[in-house]
């Protein structure tokens, strides 16, 4: 549930779940046990119920004073570690509200994972594109998840720095989709053929996804950047 190279379970609840069910996804997740390296254990229960054709979703640019949130997750270890990381996030402006804890003991490893979640408000896109039969949705915010996990050798302070220079990178931007959901959102936005968010970056791993979809579905991509740390993507 929780690795260095996948989204976390929180990202799949507070920010990819909600935009599929903008899309008209219906799914709820419940993590039952944590999962760490080298342990594992893992164990999510989710509900899917079967929908018709994916609503093309554009998501604007972010407006506004975005709100934060933080929690560090413990799971079967101690206490100290939690605080020294909450010193560290509690430096980011605007300042999360209501950092906490979140200890857990239903995993047979141990694991520590810190969090800060970023809600924004959306502009409207201004695309008024429309296809045949098909209603686009525009959300009126988003909640973006960055986190960073513990690991042997690596100082609580140092996972909480990683984390907050992350999220940081977000925030000097208008965007409202992050680097890694860029990457998440480009294949149900291209089974709904149609739709466009702003991202602050477009990695290597993006494009690389794009153009192998593209081989798949008959849909195309573009990719236009709009200024500094703001880049368009949409897909018809």
């Amino acid at each position: 549930t929780h690795n260095p190279l996948a989204p976390p379970f929180e990202f799949l609840e507070k920010t990819f779940l909600p935009i599929l069910a903008c899309m008209g996804v219906k799914v709820s997740m419940e993590l039952e046990s944590f999962g760490f390296y080298p342990k594992g254990g893992g164990k999510v229960r989710a509900q899917i119920e079967p929908c018709g054709k994916l609503l093309p979703l554009d998501i604007g640019a972010r407006r506004g004073e975005p709100v934060l949130a933080a929690s560090v997750l413990l799971v079967n270890l101690p206490d100290h570690i939690a605080r020294r990381e909450l010193k560290v996030i509690e430096q980011v402006r605007p300042r999360p509200r209501s950092p906490h804890v979140v200890s857990a003991t239903n995993s047979p490893g141990q694991g520590n994972a810190a969090f800060i979640f970023v809600t924004s408000h959306l502009s409207d896109d201004g695309s008024g594109q429309s296809g045949p039969g098909t209603t686009r949705g525009a959300p009126p915010s988003i909640t973006e998840t960055f986190s960073s996990l513990g690991a042997r050798g690596v100082s609580a302070e140092l996972v909480a720095e990683r984390l907050v220079q992350e999220a940081g990178v977000y925030l000097q931007s208008k965007a409202a989709v992050g680097e890694h959901l860029t990457d998440q959102l480009l294949v149900p936005f291209a089974l709904a053929g149609g739709g466009s968010f702003y991202t602050a970056r477009v990695s290597e791993h993006a494009t690389t996804n794009a153009s192998v979809i593209e081989r798949f579905l008959d849909v195309s991509f573009q990719i236009e950047q709009v200024e500094h740390f703001l880049w368009r993507l949409s897909v018809t």
